[in-house]
């Protein structure tokens, strides 16, 4: 049990929580179909790759299947890809411990990473695998603990039973008031609520891609080589997804409760925009991180939150100037071209997909006291567990 809520916690990181919540928020359905190939993936690692690593007595992937197949080249080879996707991995990690220091310590994106290193220096080198496994279940109870104080929190402001946090997820399915409000608030904004429209061929690639990636993620393997025996990985997996499930089950109702507050405060109660002088204190800190931006597109001085990009290309490139409303001007706006018999205004406001679970208790105007319980108990898991 001990070792499946630490590997839980190694797979909770700011990749597989922050950006997996910003997907469910503003695209349900794909966030859907990663789910399914996360967990089958788990349960490939947990009840193939893993036991074989482990009879075979290699610690390293790379040399399990280059011994495996003997040779040398598919080794070096397999070597390469784990290494870049660790990379990746492990600059996402520091993006999301970034963003905490920088709203909470007041620090530069610069100085977040800088500390996240020294800290996974720390705690990677300097501890033992039985460490890290105590470590990691001390970042799951925290972790647990405060995703759990705000969705109480959002069930209770929304007249809702505790029971439904775990009980809406994906594939249950749930049909609540406040659900019909945000489906209509986003019929009005142009937002599509249609299923996903990829093709059989192109959800199959995803979804064999997604189970391949997860099932030889090193650093979850890695953990499996310290059992006693092959039984023990079986039952470290299943806790795995237990514990997994605790978590990604109260996801989708918290996404649909925190864009509908999202909406309703920029758009105003009239669904028509709010003036950016009138905007609360945390949209201008916000703004200052990059992370949030706003083009006023119909020269209003209102900001608008509808359907598609404020900006043209992937992400926004900022300027040193301010608007005639003190915003933080872009560099590359979009057109602001939209269809008026779908959405009423067009996009004006860009919010990254990373941020969105941070905004809940901004947005949703937390009492001072549940805030300040909130951040004290997340920031020693930000120390933790966005490092690894």
């Amino acid at each position: 049990m001990a070792r499946g809520m630490a590997s839980a916690a190694d797979w909770l990181c700011a990749a597989t929580f922050l950006g997996f919540f910003g997907l469910l928020s503003v695209n349900p359905q794909d966030g859907q179909i990663i789910l399914t190939g996360w967990l089958v993936g788990l349960v490939v690692m947990g009840l193939w790759i893993a036991p074989a690593q482990f009879h075979s007595g290699r610690l390293c992937l790379s040399g399990y299947l280059g011994a495996g197949y003997s040779s040398r080249l598919l080794g070096l080879l397999v070597l390469f890809i784990v290494v870049v996707v660790c990379t990746l991995l492990l600059a996402l990690q520091l993006r999301g411990m970034s963003l905490i220091f920088s709203r909470h310590l007041q620090l530069s994106i610069q100085a977040g990473v800088m500390i996240g290193m020294l800290l996974l220096f720390f705690y990677v080198v300097l501890g033992s695998m039985q460490a890290m496994t105590q470590v990691q279940m001390l970042q799951y109870c925290i972790l647990f603990c405060a995703l759990m104080i705000l969705a109480i929190y959002l069930v209770g402001e929304f007249d809702q039973r505790f029971g439904v946090i775990f009980s809406s997820s994906f594939y249950s399915g749930s049909n609540f008031e406040f659900q019909q409000s945000l489906n209509s608030l986003k019929q009005q904004l142009g937002f599509t609520l249609q299923a996903s429209q990829r093709s059989m061929a192109d959800l199959l690639l995803l979804l064999v891609s997604l189970i391949a990636g997860v099932a030889v993620l090193p650093h979850l393997l890695l953990r499996y080589q310290s059992v006693k025996k092959t039984t023990d990985i079986g039952h470290s997996a299943v806790w795995m997804l237990v514990f997994l499930g605790l978590i990604y089950s109260s996801m989708p109702l918290m996404a649909e409760m925190g864009e509908l507050r999202l909406i309703q405060t920029v758009n105003g109660e009239q669904n028509e925009g709010t003036a950016y002088s009138r905007m609360p204190d945390w949209f201008y800190s916000w703004e200052q991180s990059k992370r949030l931006a706003w083009y006023d597109h119909t020269q209003d001085g209102k900001v608008q939150y509808a359907a598609g990009q404020p900006f043209v290309g992937l992400i926004p490139e900022y300027s040193d100037k301010v608007g005639l409303s003190g915003e933080r001007l872009l560099l590359n706006p979009a057109a602001g071209v939209y269809e008026p018999l779908q959405q009423r205004f067009p996009s004006e406001l860009y919010v990254a997909e990373e941020l969105r679970l941070f905004l809940i208790p901004e947005v949703s105007s937390m009492p001072c006291g549940l805030l300040a319980l909130l951040v004290w108990v997340s920031l020693p898991q930000s120390f933790l567990v966005l490092s690894f």
